[in-house]
């Protein structure tokens, strides 16, 4: 994410003039980004409000609340910065926020740069949560101990983002200058964005490391791991049950797939560092090749903090049970019955309970399956893998 041709760039003219530039800012910018921000706000909202749902406050859970709200205030960001001043362009309204854009921006893009790099190291810190809890199940951390280590994680997480994002504060000075004696006013910008000393340090030195290569590579690492951790239990899995996948599994491919989407969505915004340092602010005006990709940047950045909410459901099985049980409530899915906590749930895992028909919670079947088996090995390993989620 990128804000200092946003601040120079008018796409090319006013908005009596309908040219291609003024298109593509509206339809990219107003439509797509807006559309994306919106089902994006929505899609986070829900999953906050299902992942309440759950009665037990595991570390996974509560870092994906955290994770939802940070996209949520990027998305929020996103509207100001991308959205609005593009319909201006388009049909002249909203004239006062079009004048007043450089102040805002001064002020509402350091705060989306802040949720960006919480959401970076959110992303990172669900990540290694999970592969601590399938690939190293052994170490002794208590459930008490393990919350609070997260709760103050998270909020030295934020500490983080705030300090290190300060220095964006002051990328854009505005100076207001009067025409004559009109009312009207035009505002110069001097950008220290434009400083290629600052590039070189700031956006590159420190901002590649922090906001990019640390967080891809590490994130490619655990990912790579907890896919083959998953392989091979689901091997032993079904030697001993029959059955390929349990709750934790499903758990760990949604956030598998979280990482996918961040990994796809944010390396353009990696390449898009080089080329701001490479090329000149006339380059970036609209027609030019960087203008272009930074707008596609920008869409991918939007798209990883809105489509989280389509990951849970794709991949999490019970997240979807809970989404419908919440939306219908009462209704019967498939041959079981979603009930919640506070309707007489009793599975601790889950935090809503699946009965089978004799009124036994199939979590109970199951177990009494295992402790039956012969291949007790088996057994205790697999059970090392259902850590707290």
């Amino acid at each position: 994410m990128n804000s200092t041709d946003l601040v120079n760039n008018d796409a090319g003219g006013s908005n009596s003039e309908r040219n291609p530039c003024v298109y593509f800012e509206f339809f990219v910018g107003t439509i797509l980004i807006g559309s994306l921000c919106l089902l994006g706000i929505i899609g986070n909202s829900a999953a906050f409000v299902i992942f309440n749902r759950h009665k037990t406050e595991t570390t996974t859970l509560f870092l994906l609340k955290a994770l939802a709200i940070s996209d949520s205030f990027l998305l929020l960001a996103s509207i100001i910065i991308y959205v609005l001043k593009p319909i201006h362009l388009w049909n002249g309204s909203l004239e006062g926020f079009y004048n007043n854009f450089e102040h805002v921006q001064k002020f509402v893009w350091p705060a989306s740069m802040m949720c960006h790099t919480t959401t970076i190291m959110l992303t990172v810190l669900v990540t290694f949560n999970r592969y601590i809890a399938v690939c190293k199940p052994w170490q002794p951390l208590s459930n008490q101990h393990t919350n609070r280590c997260t709760y103050t994680e998270v909020f030295a997480v934020v500490v983080f983002a705030f300090l290190f994002n300060v220095p964006r504060y002051f990328e854009h000075h505005v100076i207001d200058k009067k025409i004559s004696n009109d009312t009207n006013r035009t505002s110069t910008n001097i950008n220290l964005g434009d400083n290629k000393i600052y590039q070189l340090v700031y956006s590159n030195i420190l901002y590649f490391p922090v906001m990019y290569i640390v967080p891809l590579i590490s994130l490619a690492y655990l990912n790579i791991k907890l896919i083959r951790t998953i392989k091979t239990l689901n091997e032993k899995r079904q030697v001993l049950t029959g059955h390929k996948m349990s709750n934790d599994d499903q758990i760990t491919n949604v956030i598998i797939a979280v990482v996918f989407i961040f990994i796809i969505c944010q390396t353009p915004a990696l390449i898009n560092q080089v080329l701001w340092l490479i090329f000149s602010q006339e380059d970036r005006q609209c027609g030019r090749f960087h203008f272009y990709y930074t707008r596609l940047s920008d869409v991918l950045v939007v798209t990883n903090s809105g489509v989280n909410f389509i990951i849970y459901c794709l991949f999490g099985k019970s997240f979807r049970r809970l989404f419908f049980q919440t939306v219908c409530p009462g209704r019967s899915y498939g041959t079981h019955k979603v009930q919640l906590r506070a309707c007489g749930a009793t599975e601790e895992n889950e935090g809503l309970t699946v009965k089978s028909a004799n009124g036994e919670p199939e979590a109970v079947a199951l177990k009494s399956l295992l402790v039956e088996s012969s291949k007790s090995a088996i057994v205790q390993e697999l059970n090392t893998d259902h850590a707290q989620v």
